[in-house]
């Protein structure tokens, strides 16, 4: 939330528990990784993801990308 607030995109690890529209991430260019399982999520995507949004880069696999303000 503090992320949004300062327009900070993010890599959110979502999973069947909760439902990521409704929890975030909020700015444009946010990241989401979801697995049915979240313990199903490898960690060296997690890591390529993290990289490529910090860079400033595409992401490199598929992922839910916030392209807007909602």
């Amino acid at each position: 939330h503090i992320a949004a607030l300062t327009a900070t995109p993010v890599l959110n690890l979502s999973s069947m528990a909760v439902n990521f529209w409704e929890t975030g991430p909020r700015t444009p260019g946010s990241r989401v990784l979801f697995s049915p399982n979240i313990y199903d999520l490898e960690p060296e995507t997690v890591a390529a993801h993290a990289k490529t949004l910090l860079a400033g880069e595409p992401p490199p696999s598929s992922c839910w990308l916030r392209t807007a303000w909602d």
